[in-house]
């Protein structure tokens, strides 16, 4: 967990500072420690995001999506805007039909999916 934490640490650092590739590095050495932590893709997918590299980017939060069902209903919905921004609407609304389930009765995740079938043309 402490190693966890370490890359983890080092990624946002190098982040907030702009050396992307570095944060990059750190993001992918704290997947490989935690590769079903869905929250530690995002970080790595936001990080290829803001070097420019979208199609990494995109296959990141794809594969975040896929590796394992989301249970935090927020963690969720940011997965979703997320996939919704790299221009992955189809994945997006999966994000958002859990959410949905999860969270019975909240107009939140509602709407977000209707959003991402209207963007897949569904």
């Amino acid at each position: 967990a402490e190693v966890l934490s370490d890359a983890l640490e080092r990624g946002y650092a190098a982040q907030e500072s702009g050396r992307h590739a570095e944060a990059i590095a750190a993001f992918r050495e704290a997947l490989a420690l935690a590769p079903r932590e869905v929250g530690v893709a995002l970080a790595l997918a936001n990080a290829q995001r803001l070097a420019g590299q979208h199609l990494e980017s995109r296959a990141t939060l794809i594969a975040a999506q896929r590796m394992a069902p989301v249970n935090d209903p927020s963690l969720g919905m940011t997965l979703g805007a997320s996939l919704l921004d790299a221009g992955a609407p189809r994945e997006a609304g999966a994000c958002f039909a859990r959410v949905m389930r999860l969270t019975t009765g909240d107009p939140a995740p509602i709407a977000a999916l209707a959003g991402a079938r209207r963007m897949a043309g569904a």
